[in-house]
Parts: C-alpha cells; structure tokens; sequence
C-alpha cells in the first residue's frame, strides 16, 4: 500500500492506493496544524488511526514550500514553517523503517499530470491556481530540477501600472478578495474574462522561459477553466511574441487531485527504480 499525503496551507488530503492502481481506495481531510510538531503528530495520529501501518510500502508527502538538497522544509508561502526537518522527525516517530519521499506540491503535481497523459511529451508544466499559485515542470519525464527554487506564484509583475506578485491578484484568494464570491458562485462572463487575463499575466513571462510543450492549470481555480478557457488563450495569443512557441494550454486531467496523483506515481517510480537497483 502507497500513502499518499498532500499538504496545503489549510487542509491536509490522505490517500491510500492498492494494487498498482492509481485511483485512491481511501481518502480524508484534515486541517493542516500551524505548528510543526502538531502537524508531524497529527499525520501519524491519522495514518495509524486510518491504515494498517504494517501494509505500508511507502509513503510520499507533498509540500507547499521550498526543500534544500536534504529535504528539510526551508520555507512554506503559507505556513509558518522554517528549516523544518519533517522526515527525520516522522521517521523518529513512525517506528518503522519505511520510506518516505518528499517533494514540492506542484512539482509532484506536474509529474501526476504528465503520467497520466497516453502522449507524453518532452516538457509539460503544471501550474496550480488555488490560495496561491505555483509551478512544476517536467523535462523528458523527470522533474526539472533546475527549478527547484523557484516560486512562480511569486514573480513580480506589472499589474496596472504596479509591480504586484502574481498571486496576489490571479490566485483564488486573490478573486475572493475582490469579488467576495467563490469561484463556484460567479455567473459573470465579464469577470471570468478578468480572471482569464490575470492568469495570462503571469503565463506571458512563464511561457518564454520555460518554453514547454503543454500547460496544465490545476488547483481550485483550474476546476473551472472551461469559464475562462477562451479569453486567456486569446490574452496570450494577442501579447505573446511572435517568435515564441504557443504551447496547449488545457485543463489539468483532475485539477483538484493532480498533486495526490503525483505523490502516486512519485512513489511507484521509486519503488521500481529500488528493484532495478536489488
């Protein structure tokens, strides 16, 4: 059995998978702890509470934060956590010797996305738009780890006449804050056209660079893209230079779950490369 556990600013998802099968067989939430040791507490509390731990192969944790070359958590956008070195303190107390994997959340998302695709391609990246926004990217099916810093939800951008930070007027936070509505709660064209051209903002200095071959937009805000779908392709179709290569830009395979889909798949190509080394 796989654990999968994907760590937001607000709530925690736990997932189980059996069988070489990516579809969870058993999932549940919980509110993420501020506090470092009460989140390592609260993730065995409810791992023994929900799974027989002596059926767990592996266990794979995303994050929300920037990892140093020893994963230890070197900072979280929205989480107080600081140089906080969770699997040491997991495998301390987990009590047995399990591995377990850890990565960045919307890295893991990228990898969930491009593994569920049938044609691969050489790059894909993974953008979540949810309280914040971040980024993976995957290069001929790996994580692209020349990227491993990077916070894109935190580029600087020109924003009506203002360098603003992405996130800070594209993210679901960001519509909350200026529509008081959820995203599930607006009808308007109008402000689905404003949200498609906020996202395209911060695409327009992401495409160059990265240049990838696909972009899946997942996260709370990816769920509804068909709302905005047409007006920022149009955004970045009429403002992109003419010498770059447009890449698709779809909705992600499951945009709310892509990370959990990573955690998956992370894990099993761990699993398979351990027995190529036996």
């Amino acid at each position: 059995m796989i654990i999968g556990i994907d760590t937001g600013g607000t709530k925690t998802l736990i997932s189980s998978f059996n069988d070489g099968n990516y579809i969870p067989t058993k999932s549940f939430k919980f509110p993420t702890p501020q506090n470092e040791e009460d989140y390592v507490n609260s993730l065995l509390e409810n791992i023994k509470s929900y799974f027989d731990i002596n059926s767990i192969e592996i266990i794979s944790i995303a994050i929300p934060g920037i990892l140093s070359n020893d994963s230890v958590i070197r900072r979280c956008a929205h989480l107080p956590w600081k140089d906080f070195d969770l699997l040491k303190s997991l495998k301390e107390k987990i009590g047995k010797d399990i591995p377990i994997l850890l990565e960045n959340d919307a890295k893991l998302g990228a990898y969930g996305e491009y593994s569920s695709l049938q044609n691969k391609p050489e790059s894909l990246a993974y953008i979540t738009v949810s309280t914040g926004i971040g980024g993976g990217v995957i290069y001929n099916g790996n994580i692209d780890k020349s990227l491993n810093n990077s916070e894109v939800g935190h580029m600087k951008l020109n924003f009506n006449n203002e360098l603003v930070e992405w996130e800070n007027f594209a993210a679901g936070s960001a519509i909350y804050k200026k529509y008081n509505k959820f995203a599930k709660d607006i009808n308007d064209v109008s402000v689905w056209r404003e949200i498609g051209r906020n996202i395209g903002v911060g695409l327009l200095a992401f495409i160059p660079v990265v240049q990838p071959n696909i972009i899946s937009i997942g996260g709370s805000i990816g769920t509804y893209f068909n709302n905005y779908q047409e007006f920022l392709n149009q955004y970045i179709e009429e403002n992109i230079s003419s010498y770059i290569d447009l890449p698709q830009i779809k909705q992600a395979f499951d945009p709310e779950n892509a990370v959990i889909y990573g955690c998956y798949y992370y894990a099993r190509n761990f699993e398979e490369n351990s027995q190529k080394n036996i």
